[in-house]
């Protein structure tokens, strides 16, 4: 079963069962890599360099130049990935807590590169990152924050939306809006 699809440097990419393949414009497939999950969708996302994939327990790396797919040692588990500023955002799944990799490195990630959105007492759900913005879903809730840089990388705008979404793929772009 194909648990999802996603398009990295002029590259068609699949999750199919517990494998990661790459599919050339014939439809070939070339075996890349095992995944630890054969089920469930997988989310994607990717730097420059990198193709994340999200099974929701683990998150997966595959470095084309390198041909290496490995993990993130300290990725907490979650359903959704976003990218912004060069780093690939998740969140920490039944919590409030949202965290980001290394800087054009989705392999590292420091335990303290981590933030709170703390508007409603409710976990988050999903996440974007939209016009240069990450949005943060909780089910009664949308908490929009700033990427500024350094240590803090990210601030809370003055934007809240009141209202979210249950289910995290739910949450799309679709032309200029969310």
């Amino acid at each position: 079963m194909i648990r999802g699809l996603w398009t990295h440097a002029a590259v068609l990419y699949s999750v199919k069962d517990g494998t990661l393949y790459s599919v050339d414009s014939n439809g070939q497939q070339v075996s890349l890599g095992a995944l630890n999950s054969t089920a469930g969708v997988v989310d994607f996302e990717s730097n420059h360099t990198q193709l994340c994939i999200n099974d929701g327990s683990y998150l997966y790396v595959y470095t084309p130049l390198t041909g290496v797919l490995t993990t993130s040692a300290n990725y907490p588990g979650g359903d959704r990935l976003s990218f912004l500023d060069q780093r690939v955002n998740f969140m920490y799944r039944g919590t409030q807590q949202f965290g980001w990799t290394d800087l054009a490195n989705a392999v590292s990630i420091n335990v303290l590169s981590f933030a709170s959105a703390e508007s409603t007492p409710t976990a988050l759900v999903s996440q974007l990152a939209f016009n240069h913005e990450l949005w943060l879903f909780k089910t009664d809730a949308t908490e929009i924050w700033d990427p500024i840089g350094g240590l803090t990388v990210y601030q809370k705008s003055t934007a809240a939306i009141d209202y979210g979404c249950v289910a995290a793929h739910s949450a799309q772009k679709t032309a200029n809006s969310v």
